[in-house]
């Protein structure tokens, strides 16, 4: 396995998890079905693009051969109230369900930390949804804080 900035060359592959992603959540969170609609999937597309095009986000994609398996978006921005901190965001998260809980998971964190360091970031935040409880445990088990 291997993880790799996300860009214009892999954007097919962090579409098709985005969608993944989308049909996942609805599937656990109802309120979240607008996603899956035609109006939801242009905001996404869009919303990808704008990851893309920004300087202060990285999305991290892993793949396991050719295969992409999962993504991280992060966001680096200043610290509000600390003129010489930085504060990095975990604001989206997706693995596959056959690759969770593996070797998978533990790369995209291994490789935030290394670019989130890499930019001097001095504090980090995961955002969760209140009722993923799954995904909040997982970044827990990672050294997050609730």
């Amino acid at each position: 396995m291997k993880v790799i900035r996300a860009g214009p060359s892999n954007l097919d592959d962090l579409w098709t998890l985005s969608r993944e992603l989308a049909a996942d959540a609805a599937e656990k969170y109802p309120f979240s079905l607008s996603g899956m609609n035609e109006v939801g999937c242009l905001h996404d597309f869009h919303r990808i693009l704008g990851w893309l095009l920004d300087s202060t986000v990285w999305v991290l994609m892993v793949y396991d051969g050719v295969r992409p398996v999962g993504y991280m978006h992060l966001q680096y921005s200043p610290f509000v109230g600390s003129p010489n901190s930085t504060l990095a965001a975990s604001c989206g998260f997706y693995v596959r369900p056959e690759n969770r809980g593996g070797r998978c998971t533990v790369l995209l964190y291994r490789m935030a930390a290394k670019v989130l360091r890499g930019a001097g970031a001095t504090h980090v935040q995961a955002m969760v949804l209140t009722a993923n409880a799954e995904t909040a445990t997982l970044y827990e088990s990672h050294g997050y804080k609730a």
